[in-house]
Formats: C-alpha cells, structure tokens, sequence
C-alpha cells in the first residue's frame, strides 16, 4: 500500500450514533470532520468514535455544524479526552483537474471494517455551495465523511457527502476543501501548527529525506538579509495597465508591511478628468497601481513579474527582505513554498546549478535531479536578481528555464532597466518608484535623528535631491554626513568620502603598500563611474580590464613607477579586501560594481 494512502487511513474514524454510523477525519489534535447528516441524530450532540488503534470506543461531542439540508453538510466533532500521537490529513484548498483521480477510505455498508474507493472528479457541480461530482465509484451508505485525496497533490480535496445510486459505479458528490475552510477558518490556523511539527504527511508529499528547516532558519539568522532594514524607508512600485473604466475599483486598496514600513495607494484617472470627458467614458485608461513593494510581487509571481528599476532603488534589498519573510512564513507552514534567491551575474552553468549552490551555502545539499522535481512541483519561489547582469553567453539557458517550469514555478526577476534586453516575455511589470520628500525625512530621520532635519535642509539643490531620491544613495550621504556634518557638492565626492571612510574600517592584515593606495584607486574608480551617460544615470559596474586600463592611466598621471603592474596588482588586493564593502563587489572575474539594492 502506498504510503501516504496509509497514513490517511491511520487518520479515519468511525462515528456511531443511534441507529446509524459514519465516516470521519482527523484535521487537527482531537477534531474529526464529519458530515452534518452523519451527527443528524445524535442525542444531546454525543456521539461514539471508533479509531482502529485503539481497542475501546471514543466520546465526543459535536462542536460545531454548517448545515443547510442541501450542499452545505459539515460537523466538527471533538473528543471528550486527549487522543495523544494521532496523524491528521493535510488540507489542500486547489482546484481539482477534470478527470483527476481521487482516493477515499471510509466505513461503507458492505465493508463494515472500512475499505478504499478510488473515484475519478468530473468537476463541480452549479450548486452554492458546489459539489465535486464523482464517476467511476460505489458511493455506498456509511462512506460519508470520508477524505478524499488528491492523489496529484498528495493533499485532502473535499469529504464525501452522498451516492448517486449504491450498488452501481454512478460516483456521488463530495463537498470541495475550500467550503470546508470556509465554514471553519480556524482549521487553516490549526493545519498550520499541527503539520508544522509532524512532518509524517509533509515529507511523504515533498522530496523523501529533504529537510528543509535549517536551510529556512540560516535565512532567518542571515545578518545579509536584515543589516538594511533598520534604515530602509517607504517605497513604492508602480504597476501600469490598460483597463476598461467599468473595470475600476471604487476605493483605494492600502498594504502596509510593518517591517518595512512600505506604504502603497491606488491611483486613478482623477474624476475631474472624467467628469470633463464623458464622451470617452467607455474607452480604455491607462490604470496606475501604486503597491507595497513586497506585496505587489507576491501578487504577480505566480504568472511571473519583473521588478525594474534605477541603481539604488532598493530592488535587490526588497528581494532579500522578500526571502526572509517567505522563509520565516515557511518555518510556519509547511504548505509554504520555500524561497530561494539567485543572483543571476554568478551563472557558469545552469538556473538549477545556481538554484543548489544557494542551498548548499544555506545548509541544504541537493542533487541536481531532486531540484529539477521540486521545481516541477512547485515548491519553490524563485527570485531571480540581476537579469541586466547576467552573461550573455546564458541568455537562451534562462529563457528556457523558465519554459520548463512557468506553468509550476512561480518567479520574480528584477533589472536595472527595460533598454537593455528582453524580459524573457513575461508581460507583468512592476517599477520602483523614486523616494518623496516625506519619504527622504523619514529615512534622514531614522538613520540620524535629530541631526537629520540638518542634512534635509542641505538637500535643497535639484540635482542633490535628484540623487536622494534612491536608499542606496541617500543612505550613504547619510552616513558621510554623520562623519563630518556636511553633505559634499556632487555624488562623484560623495562616493569618494564614502570610500575613504570605510577604507578605515578594511582588514588590518592587507598588504601596507596596496593598502595605503586603496582610497585612492577606489575614489578614482567611483568618480570615473559616476560620470555616466548623463549626471542622473550613473554608471555603477565597469569591466575589469576597463578599470585596469582607468587605474594604469591615473597612476601613470600621478607619476607613479610600473603603473600597469601596480594597477594590476593592487586592484586585485582591492577586490580581496573590499568583498564586504556594500557598494563596491566583484561580479564573477571580469566585471567590478558598485552593489545597487
């Protein structure tokens, strides 16, 4: 017998009432789900619980019933006395594919000791609520109550409720998991703590052997994924469509998240505009949605969203703070799929090697062909960061990736722009908004307090508070403003008093004569890549022969003897010793950038 059939079985119950019996399930500690006509006649809500493995008959009590005589059937029944160490289904609340076969177990007329019924879903009938119709089975007298797995997903669809004819494989109806959670919410909570700590149905539905809570806790006790968010500031995205004017909500639909502080609004055609057009009232407006960062991804991923924005904007450090809160979300629920972020610029092979090598480093070692059946099922949420840094050699690698797993996986991939490349056809595209003024404050504030209202008033020039509009850069004025109470004449001296006070922090054991040279190269470096296309769009990432070639020039300027081998040699020191540095990161070999979150 396959295994997960016989740990349904291990959750099936027996319920005796006066002069009738039937069917029931555990779905949480000492709570057996049952049909409402099962219970019907039972005095005083009393009834008698049969479980296999225990020798003598159960107590309980009905405690709560949604019955309105037709579709709407349900009882919880609960017993008198603890039940300790029994397993109880898992509830899955997804559709149910057409022709999808289904297993019950459960007390019938004609086999009084229990036995299996394997039907087959013909889908759901008009009914409010509606029914799952069954084929293929003999529904018999007894049965009602009983689970029905999905043998698919491995989880609970619906209970059985009636028979269309005993005796003859006509099937009968079962009402759908999601009318069960309806009726009783409580049970998603209970599901959630019961699976979280018996995992005996999980793992038979996940990968055999795959644990994945110590790669979820070395997420959740990352400092890499939290050292940001104590200074992080509101941030919004901006979501453009073409909708008809019927179409548009009536009221605004405000997300907040507390950890981030994110506020978003729905933004619509202004009613003047309306008012003074009505003879186009019919046409299509453009709809600008304003969403929390955070939630407007977890709102598009399952079809895919890319997430665009300028360098700084806080696109990557949205993705790691998405990865702590899915990751602590999944430590909870074992439904939850597990998150995984890739940086894309790091691929030499394939997604899926990139997708183990993120594990591996978090404490879970999988084989290649264990990932690729996760992915298949599901069971990952894949944040993809970088699609503008990925090498060009593994475009087509992506592209089919996300061929292979759109229809189970869901995904986000952030990009610097939409100039520079396709977004491997995936039309939902959320942007990262600029800072506003109060936004600004409230960050200023947060990272200075009483000092921050200083450096706001030196933020009065078009083309500082041009810069500030992105965390990155404002945080790092913030911190040279700390240093000296002054904020510098443009971004260029910015990034170099930047530089020179974190030299001061660099590993003591770095060679002298390379070390003494570092702020030097590195305030080059930034100026150089600061002057971009334009004064507003910064280059922030360089190839590693272009910035040997800047460095060799400067040092050839300074007078400086072997200006290549020193250029060469020192700015291979620069690298090792400036990994941890939040704005200056080696990207693979051949490409040095500034880190844009």
């Amino acid at each position: 017998m396959p295994p997960l059939e016989d740990l349904l079985q291990q959750c099936t119950v027996k319920i005796n009432v006066p002069g009738a019996w039937g069917t029931g399930f555990f779905v949480a500690p000492g709570l057996v789900l049952t049909c409402a006509h099962v219970v019907r006649k039972a005095a005083d809500l009393q009834v008698t619980v049969v479980y296999p493995a225990r020798e003598s008959p159960l107590s309980a009590t009905v405690k709560a019933q949604a019955d309105d005589g037709k579709t709407l059937d349900l009882a919880l029944v609960e017993l008198s006395e603890p039940l300790p160490d029994h397993p109880c289904v898992l509830l899955g609340e997804e559709s149910v594919a057409i022709g999808q076969a289904l297993y019950g177990y459960g007390y019938l007329e004609s086999y009084t000791h229990a036995a299996p019924v394997r039907s087959v879903n013909e889908g759901l009938t008009g009914d409010t609520p509606p029914l799952l119709k069954l084929q293929s089975a003999q529904i018999e007298k007894g049965i009602s109550g009983a689970a029905l797995l999905n043998l698919k997903t491995g989880e609970v669809c619906g209970m059985v409720k009636e028979t269309r004819a005993a005796g003859f494989d006509l099937g009968g109806g079962a009402i759908p998991t999601r009318v069960i959670l309806e009726q009783f919410p409580e049970l998603r909570q209970l599901q959630r703590q019961f699976h979280g700590g018996d995992r005996r149905w999980v793992n038979l539905i996940t990968q055999p052997g795959i644990d994945f809570q110590p790669y979820l806790q070395a997420i959740l006790t990352n400092e890499d994924y939290r050292e940001w968010q104590e200074v992080y500031t509101p941030t919004t995205v901006e979501d453009r469509r073409r909708i008809s004017v019927q179409d548009t909500p009536s009221v605004s639909q405000p997300r907040f998240s507390s950890r981030l502080k994110l506020r978003a609004e729905t933004v619509k055609l202004d009613k003047q505009e309306q008012d003074d057009r009505p003879g186009e009232s019919s046409k299509p407006q453009e709809w600008v949605e304003q969403w929390d960062v955070l939630a407007g991804l977890r709102n598009y991923a399952v079809e895919h969203v890319v997430l665009v924005g300028k360098p700084g904007s806080g696109k990557s450090t949205a993705l790691e703070r998405l990865l702590w809160e899915e990751a602590e979300k999944a430590l909870q629920d074992p439904k939850a799929r597990i998150p995984v972020l890739v940086k894309l610029r790091r691929c030499t092979v394939t997604i899926e090697a990139l997708i183990r090598d993120f594990l591996v480093g978090h404490q879970v070692a999988l084989e290649l062909v264990q990932i690729e059946e996760l992915l298949r099922q599901g069971r990952f949420l894949l944040l993809l960061d970088g699609l503008n840094e990925l090498p060009k050699a593994f475009e087509t690698e992506l592209a089919n990736f996300r061929d292979r797993y759109r229809r189970t996986t869901p995904m986000i991939v952030s990009m610097r722009d939409l100039s520079g490349g396709g977004t491997l056809g995936i039309e939902k595209t959320l942007k990262m908004l600029p800072l506003t003024e109060p936004q600004m404050r409230e960050f200023v504030r947060g990272y200075l307090g009483a000092k921050g209202d200083r450096l706001f008033q030196q933020l009065q020039g078009d083309r500082l508070r041009k810069f500030a509009e992105t965390p990155l850069l404002l945080w790092m004025l913030c911190r040279v403003f700390a240093h000296n109470g002054e904020v510098p004449d443009n971004l260029g001296l910015a990034f170099r008093e930047f530089a020179q006070l974190y030299d001061q922090e660099l590993q003591e054991d770095a060679p002298a004569e390379s070390r003494d040279q570092w702020h030097k190269l590195l305030r080059h470096l930034a100026f150089v890549m600061m002057q971009g296309k334009t004064a507003l769009d910064p280059q922030l990432s360089i190839p590693r022969e272009e910035a040997e070639d800047c460095l060799t020039a400067y040092l050839r300027q300074e007078d400086r003897a072997n200006p290549r081998g020193n250029a060469e040699q020192w700015l291979k020191d620069l690298l090792k010793y400036h990994r941890s540095n939040p704005l200056f990161n080696p990207i693979l070999r051949n490409t040095l950038s500034f880190a844009t979150n």
